[in-house]
């Protein structure tokens, strides 16, 4: 559904994923008008979740989530915490232990075969970078 046009992106996803790292891709025409950002791109990462990877293999293909935040507020790790009025925008909510720990994935993209770091969260800029490297992060 997407497609990682910069070899570096390739190789971050290869060896950060699944993990805490989000990466800007080049939609395909499948992706929804509605997924797809103001740049041009789509945001795509593969959690680690153990619940949410079980969901994903069982509806048999990637579902669109999100942390259920408004902007600038800090993401819930249970239902409870979520402002209720975020309920009248959503279809669902799945919420399975463990408690993600509610560290933001960290955010990157990549322009004219260049890293550009646009949210670091969990995964700071160093990892990045030492993924990068010949023989990288295992």
């Amino acid at each position: 559904m997407a497609a990682f046009d910069d070899p570096a992106a390739r190789l971050l996803a290869t060896r950060l994923w699944p993990g805490p790292l989000t990466i800007v891709a080049t939609p395909t025409s499948r992706v929804p008008p509605a997924l797809i950002g103001l740049t041009g791109g789509v945001a795509v990462r593969v959690d680690p979740h153990p619940g949410a990877r079980a969901l994903a293999q069982e509806l048999g293909f990637p579902f669109v989530s999100t942390s259920a935040n408004v902007t600038g507020t800090p993401p819930p790790c249970r239902f409870d915490d979520m402002d209720p009025s975020l309920f009248e925008h959503i279809e669902g909510v799945f919420e399975c232990p463990p408690v993600p720990t509610g560290v933001a994935s960290t955010i990157v993209t990549f322009e004219q075969g260049r890293m550009r770091l646009l949210r670091e969260g969990a995964l700071p800029r160093e990892t990045l970078e030492r993924a990068l490297e010949p023989g990288g992060l295992p």
